[in-house]
C-alpha cells in the first residue's frame, strides 16, 4: 500500500526557530541500545507499532527508536537509501537501495530482520543521483516505481523493463535544485529550493499525470515548508524563523501557515493564516497530520491545533491532540 498519511514525514526540511535544520536533539544512547548513539537524522517515519524510523543524513543507515525511552531498538546499514516505505497490513518496512548502478528492494519486519531482497534488474543501470519513489504494491505484480532523473519523470511497473509513463520537465531551471518528490495516484509533486543573496525560496511543481500538465507553486521568500500529496490534494504547511533571513514579515500581519491545492489543476482550495506574537523571536512552525494542522508560535512557544477551515480546537480538544504520543516526541526537537 502507499505510504499511510499517518506517517509523519520530516524530510530534513523542518527548522528550529533558531533557523537551523532539525536533527535528533536529545536522542542520547540508552545503555541497552544495540547501536551507537543516533543524534542526527535526515527524515523520520512513524511505524504502526509507535516506534520511529530515523534515516541518517548520509542515507546509508536507518535506526528504529522507541520515542518514550529514546532507546535505539535496531539499526540497518545500506549503500545508498533512495526510499523508505512503511507498510501497515501486514506491518513491514520496504527500503529501496542503490548499489553499483542497480536498485534493489529489501523488506524488513518490525524487528529489523530481513524478510526478502530483490534486485530490480529489469530497470537496468541507473545513475547514482536518480531519485526514487516506490508508489504501491505488496507484490511484484502490482508494485510501481517512479524514477526522477535529468528532468524526466518515469513510472515503471516494477515487473516490466519499459516505463508505463514518462514526462519531461521543462522551464524549471529558475526554481533551483530538486529537494524531493512524490507520486500519488494520478498526480506527482516535485519540491525545489532556490537561493539568492540573503534569500531562499521553495517551490512546487504539481503534475497531472493523466493530462500531462503542470503548474508551479512558489512560496514567499524564506518560508520553509513540508508537504503531503493525498487524495488529489496537495497540502503545504509552512515554517518561518526570523533567524533564517530578512523575509520582511511583520508580526502584526496575518501569516499563512497552511495551503491546499487541487492536484488536478493546481488551483488554491484553502488557505489559513494567523497573527503570530513577537517575543524573543518571531516565527511559527506548522505541520499537517490526520486532517489537522499543528501550529507552534515561536513568540509564545505555544501549540494550537486547527481544523482545516482554521478553527482552533477547544481547550480540552487542543490539549488532547497536543499530547498525542507522536507530538510528545517531536515537540522535543521542534
Amino acid at each position: 500500500m502507499k505510504k499511510s498519511k499517518s506517517i509523519v514525514i520530516l524530510a530534513g526540511l523542518i527548522f528550529l526557530f533558531s533557523g537551523s535544520q532539525v536533527y535528533g536533539a536529545g536522542l542520547e544512547r540508552s545503555p541497552s541500545s544495540p547501536s551507537a548513539s543516533y543524534t542526527d537524522f535526515q527524515s523520520a517515519r512513524v511505524l504502526q507499532n509507535r516506534t520511529v524510523l530515523l534515516i541518517n543524513p548520509s542515507r546509508t543507515e536507518i535506526s528504529c527508536i522507541e520515542p518514550k525511552t529514546e532507546r535505539v531498538l535496531w539499526t540497518r546499514s545500506f549503500n545508498s537509501i533512495k526510499d523508505v516505505d512503511p507498510l501497515y497490513w501486514p506491518a513491514k518496512v520496504v527500503v529501496i537501495d542503490y548499489e553499483k548502478g542497480q536498485l534493489s528492494r529489501t523488506t524488513l519486519n518490525m524487528q529489523g530482520k530481513e524478510l526478502t531482497k530483490r534486485v530490480y534488474q529489469q530497470l537496468g543501470k541507473q545513475a547514482e543521483d536518480v531519485r526514487v519513489d516506490r508508489i504501491s504494491g505488496e507484490s511484484n505484480l502490482h508494485e510501481k516505481i517512479a524514477l526522477l532523473e535529468n528532468d524526466v519523470l518515469k513510472i515503471f511497473d516494477a515487473g516490466q523493463p519499459k516505463s508505463q509513463w514518462a514526462y519531461s520537465i521543462k522551464n524549471t531551471d529558475e526554481l533551483g535544485s530538486i529537494v524531493n518528490f512524490e507520486v500519488n495516484g494520478d498526480y506527482a509533486v516535485i519540491k525545489y529550493e532556490g537561493s539568492a543573496i540573503f534569500s531562499e525560496q521553495e517551490s512546487y511543481l504539481l503534475i497531472n499525470l493523466v493530462k500531462k500538465t503542470s503548474k508551479i507553486i512558489s512560496l514567499p521568500a524564506n518560508i520553509r515548508s513540508t508537504f503531503d500529496l493525498d487524495a488529489g490534494v496537495l497540502n503545504i504547511a509552512t515554517q518561518f524563523s526570523d533567524g533564517i533571513g530578512g523575509a520582511g514579515l511583520k508580526s502584526d500581519k496575518p501569516q499563512t501557515y497552511f495551503y491546499q491545492y487541487s492536484a488536478a489543476n493546481g488551483n488554491l482550495k484553502n488557505e489559513q493564516a494567523s497573527i503570530f506574537q513577537a517575543g524573543d523571536t518571531f516565527g511559527w512552525a506548522a505541520y499537517f497530520w490526520r486532517e489537522h494542522i499543528y501550529v507552534k508560535d515561536a513568540g509564545t512557544q505555544e501549540w494550537t491545533v486547527y481544523t482545516l477551515n482554521g478553527t482552533p480546537l477547544s481547550a480540552s480538544e487542543n490539549k488532547a491532540k497536543k499530547t498525542e504520543w507522536f507530538l510528545n516526541y517531536f515537540s522535543k526537537i521542534l
